[in-house]
């Protein structure tokens, strides 16, 4: 769930953007005609300049600038570790994507995100081309704006239509840049109506930037925005400079019925030193929605060696090391730029790979309130998806809405049915332990032993035994047999009881029962029992085994009060039934099971008692799936011993999602159903006739499941998710990707190098696993339907992380790149300090760096970084001969100062405007 804050920046700022400002200083003389009044919004005393460019904005500000030397590879980033594959990019021409596609560099410092918002709103207005002479004095015009926000863990992209006018005006005998804007947006509390969002940009000087690409100063700007007529909640921000010293005053207010949100903000700085200061409600303080929030206070400052940050309550400053030789450098995205040109495909050498490929695109549609609405067809890892499309329903119109000639009409989609179900077929190559070492991840079980008690085994001690294989209840008394041999075998010794015990946060339940004979006047009756391997308050103890147990007030059983431990006599049955989920971990030389010491419902992310891990067996042959956030690994245990790393089979894995143009080749020549090989008897089939909207694109029973007596699934539809699917021909064999039959053992599992290809089916009634495409003219046939490309993918090549261990790296991008390590929600537990157990498995990859097609050996990229954070290491002491910076330098950032809004005197939004760019291009 979202704070309201991040809402609130959602849908009244819209600008977290990725396009860059490309606009030019004005160098024209002043004039004071008014020749192109007619054209646009003047009022009678303006004086018109007849400069034909305006003037630029920056497009990054950050409250701590990134030292110049971090600008180029640092020996402490891994883009500098990494031994650099044979390639060279000074061949590219300079006016290449690969060339004057930027990377941005940013202090990673969570406390001071406040000042986030500056920069996401200057790449908004920078997406308007407001300094264009194309614009320049020309009259209102569209902009379609874009940007992203996270959603489910997920860069969700929505639009929104800008009309701008850009004009250079004289204001007391200087040139200025004044940008109006008018944003219509839905009214949120009233879904039939739309309320009216007026910014005026006023810009008198530009940015001054080194040859470096750094900014030395800011320029000299203003910004008023106001969220409805009578500016009740509005948005002011200021910035001068003066002698390489920029102050940026920042001013939020926003009012609602139920509480106020406050934001202000002073930030001071140069390329060596610099201070602070920020005001913003604190979402923390709150337990309930909604509240009024507690207002916290942080302040900071740096000179050219160190960061202090303070926030009120704290008693020191928090001291980082500013030197780039001591930061850790994490990429967050990456661009992909062909390494050669391809003329038969108007491919040129440099060319951003986004160019070519259809990733996805804005849309545009009426609501039932005849509403002008903005959305985006997308995919993500294949799954195709409409973001932000919430009042579209099956059968609607859209329009695509970017890049369209005026005089063309923009292509027009039908909004499919969504497919609440998808198969995706998992493409493995072989990885390696040390890949997951360290990595806590939640799988599910679902265990179930009989337990009978011998009395006589281990010299009269006694043991707890159970059948390691299939009974036999035909005979009597029933016989265990062995899964591969079939042949009766004996019972198996109970050893591991840990699987047993069950932590209050646990998210595994354990059920234990058996039959006392005593109880209801000698008739019998049934005992609950926990299993405990250390002493309890509530019970007499005599050391680990069952005790009597009842349910508490939370479900759960707990040991009865003085209860002892359970006796069994020879012959004595426990039935254990283990279900729900548990986190297991592999430490680099055993798998641990961890023990939850909490879990946060609203991140999903848990937090362990380290000290409490017990030993954990993983099962002959079962697949235990790890999803960690783009890089996927399966782990199977092969040896009985399970004693080292040759006894456990890992593999990474790409999935490719069906659609419905695949749906026909995404399953091997040959299959005739679907199953798990741990559960042959179940059988399934992929619906591949679009006619049949009830199982097209589903997964369907072929036949009854005998687990489950009491229904009849035959032809029904799969309503929940499978792992592990594998496809079977008609003789009951498994196929591999090309169709071929794959002989494995008595687990399933490949006796020979060749595999058999797998199948998961995703399941959700609205959220993931749910698909929606566009088609055109219609969804009647699959050729109708559009979809996006393939993400594509590269070779498979080594790589060095910041720990210096080498991992294979088996890459795909679709606009965001898969198969590198995410470490968000390791650093979200962390409270984003980078400890050295996450800075290890960093994998950074340096710009230049070569990738190579996997479908065509021919065709080559060049990597770069994007988005870059760097994480500063935290210090206690000063290094000798340098000194820590005077937090009390931002007292002087009073922020009592920061501007009040100004009215901006803008009249209605003009009518009748041309959509002139989308996404930051020009509409040709």
């Amino acid at each position: 769930m979202k704070t309201p804050f991040t809402l609130l920046k959602r849908f009244t700022l819209s600008a977290s953007v990725v396009f860059a400002l490309t606009a030019c200083e004005s160098g024209t003389e002043i004039s004071t005609d008014n020749e192109n009044e007619s054209n646009s919004n003047n009022n009678e005393e303006e004086i018109v300049s007849s400069a034909t460019t305006g003037i630029a904005l920056p497009t990054e500000i950050s409250a701590i600038p990134v030292q110049k030397n971090n600008l180029s590879v640092s020996k402490a980033s891994l883009s500098g570790r990494l031994v650099a594959l044979s390639n060279s990019t000074s061949e590219l021409s300079q006016d290449s994507d690969y060339h004057t596609t930027a990377t941005r560099k940013y202090i990673e410092e969570r406390a001071l995100e406040q000042f986030d918002i500056i920069e996401q709103l200057l790449k908004a207005i920078g997406q308007t081309h407001y300094a264009d002479a194309s614009v320049i004095n020309q009259g209102p015009y569209t902009a379609i704006i874009t940007w992203e926000d996270e959603q489910d863990g997920r860069d969700v992209k929505t639009l929104q239509p800008w009309i701008v006018d850009s004009k250079m005006i004289i204001e007391n005998d200087v040139e200025v840049n004044r940008v109006q804007a008018w944003i219509e947006e839905p009214d949120h509390d009233n879904p039939s109506q739309t309320r009216l969002l007026k910014a005026e940009f006023k810009v008198y000087s530009a940015a001054t930037v080194a040859e470096d690409g750094t900014y030395t100063d800011y320029g000299n700007w203003e910004l008023n925005v106001s969220f409805d007529e009578e500016a009740s909640s509005f948005f002011v921000l200021t910035a001068e400079s003066d002698n390489g010293v920029s102050t940026i005053k920042m001013n939020e207010s926003m009012t609602f019925d139920d509480f106020s949100h406050h934001v202000k903000g002073i930030l001071s700085r140069s390329a060596e030193t610099g201070y602070g200061k920020v005001a913003y409600p604190d979402w923390h303080s709150c337990d309930t929605h909604p509240c009024q929030p507690e207002t916290a206070t942080t302040a900071y400052a740096y000179n050219s060696d160190y960061l202090a940050v303070q926030s009120a309550g704290d008693l020191e400053p928090t001291y980082k090391d500013r030197n780039p030789d001591n930061a850790i450098e994490l990429t967050h995205r990456y661009g992909v730029f062909f390494a050669e040109s391809d003329s038969d495909a108007g491919i040129a050498a440099g060319d951003s790979l986004e160019k070519h490929k259809a990733f996805g695109f804005p849309i545009q549609f009426q609501n039932e309130h005849n509403l002008e609405q903005h959305a985006y067809y997308g995919a993500w890892q294949g799954r195709h998806e409409i973001w932000g499309g919430h009042d579209l329903e099956p059968g609607d119109t859209v329009t695509r809405n970017d890049h369209h000639n005026d005089s063309e009409e923009a292509a027009s989609f039908i909004v499919s049915q969504k497919f609440n179900g998808t198969l995706t077929k998992r493409t493995l190559t072989a990885g390696s332990l040390s890949d997951i070492a360290g990595i806590a991840v939640e799988t599910w079980i679902n265990k179930h032993y009989e337990l009978r008690w011998d009395a006589a085994a281990n010299n009269n001690v006694g043991a707890w035994q159970y059948c390691d294989g299939w009974i036999d209840w035909s005979q009597s008394p029933a016989v265990c047999h062995d899964f591969e041999s079939n042949e009766p075998v004996n019972l198996t010794e109970m050893t591991d009881f840990s699987i047993l015990n069950v932590g209050e946060e646990d998210r595994k339940f354990v059920h234990i029962s058996g039959w006392d004979p005593s109880l209801n006047n000698g008739n019998g009756g049934p005992v609950e029992y926990v299993y405990l391997g250390s002493t309890h308050e509530n019970v007499n103890w005599s050391g680990a085994g069952f005790y009597p147990a009842e349910h508490s007030e939370h479900g759960r059983l707990t040991p009865m009060l003085n209860a002892a431990r359970y006796a069994p006599e020879d012959g004595a049955t426990l039935w254990i039934n283990i279900d729900g989920s548990l986190y297991i971990a592999y430490t680099g030389t055993e798998w641990v099971q961890k023990q939850l010491e909490s879990f946060d419902e609203e991140t999903w992310t848990p937090t362990f008692n380290d000290s409490a891990d017990t030993t954990f067996t993983l099962e002959i042959g079962r697949e235990y799936y790890i999803n960690h956030q783009g890089a996927n690994y399966i782990v199977r245990r092969i040896d009985d011993t399970g004693s080292d790393s040759d006894d456990y089979q890992v593999m990474t894995e790409l999935q490719t999602a069906a659609n419905p143009k695949n749906i026909t080749s995404i399953l091997p020549l040959g299959t005739h159903y679907l199953a798990a090989p741990w559960q042959p008897e179940v059988k399934f089939t992929l619906g591949q006739n679009p006619e049949d909207s009830s199982t097209f694109m589903k997964l369907t029973y072929v036949n009854d499941d005998p687990n489950t007596p009491d229904e009849d699934e035959t032809g029904t539809r799969v309503e929940n998710g499978q792992w592990g699917l594998q496809a079977y021909d008609s003789s009951d064999m498994p196929l591999d990707a090309n169709g071929s039959t794959v002989s494995v053992d008595g687990y399933g599992l490949p006796v020979g190098d060749a595999t058999p290809v797998q199948f998961n089916w995703e399941y959700s009634e609205e959220g993931w696993g749910t698909q929606q495409f566009l088609c055109s003219p219609d969804c009647s046939a699959v050729d109708n339907y559009l979809i996006l490309s393939d993400p594509v993918r590269f070779q498979p090549f080594a790589a060095t992380n910041h720990g210096d261990a080498e991992k294979t790296l088996s890459l795909a991008f679709d606009g965001w790149m898969h198969g590198l390590p995410d470490l968000y929600f390791e650093l979200h537990k962390n409270d984003f300090v980078m400890s050295s157990e996450i800075a290890d498995k960093v994998i950074n990859l340096s710009a230049g760096t070569e990738l190579v097609d996997a479908s065509d050996n021919t065709i080559r990229y060049y990597l770069k970084p994007l988005d870059v954070s760097i994480f500063l290491n935290v210090v206690t002491q000063p290094a000798d001969g340098l000194s820590f910076p005077d937090i009390t330098l931002s007292e002087s950032a009073d922020l009592t100062t920061v501007p009040d809004y100004t009215d901006t005197g803008m009249g209605d939004k003009p009518t009748d405007t041309e959509i002139r760019f989308s996404e930051g291009i020009a509409v040709q």
